[in-house]
């Protein structure tokens, strides 16, 4: 049982870190999506992980980076996504080093999140037609 036991836990940790290096390669290769989501799984699958923190913070800045990325009609659900996601952060986290850096993001999400709102009011842009089938 005991040997049973350590193999079950080596192998948690090699799958842990399996998972982590794939979030890891999406988030290098900017498919921020994909990094946000299988980040967000990995605090799911491990919530007892070491790097939860790093974890997290990297949740918000690959939201964030993704809303940059999108069409303007994507961008204020997506940049609520990163505020959300801030919220998860600092409620998990409120004295980590990471705090003013997340905070920023935060910050530059709502403001961006106004601008991408401002463009497609301006400009009147019917975004039902541009987002159909994304």
């Amino acid at each position: 049982m005991t040997d049973a036991n350590k193999y079950m836990d080596n192998l948690r940790a090699k799958l842990e870190a399996k998972m982590i290096a794939s979030a890891e390669l999406y988030y290098n290769t900017e498919h921020y999506q994909a990094a946000a989501v299988t980040f967000k799984n990995v605090l799911l699958d491990f919530p007892d992980t070491r790097d939860a923190e790093e974890i997290s913070f990297k949740i918000v800045n690959s939201w964030f980076s993704y809303a940059g990325q999108s069409v303007v009609c994507r961008r204020p659900e997506r940049y609520d996504m990163a505020i959300e996601s801030y919220f998860d952060f600092i409620k998990q986290y409120p004295q980590s080093s990471k705090a003013d850096q997340a905070k920023s993001l935060y910050e530059r999400s709502i403001a961006l999140k106004d601008k991408a709102n401002n463009e497609i009011t301006t400009y009147k842009i019917n975004c039902d037609e541009l987002t159909k089938e994304n």
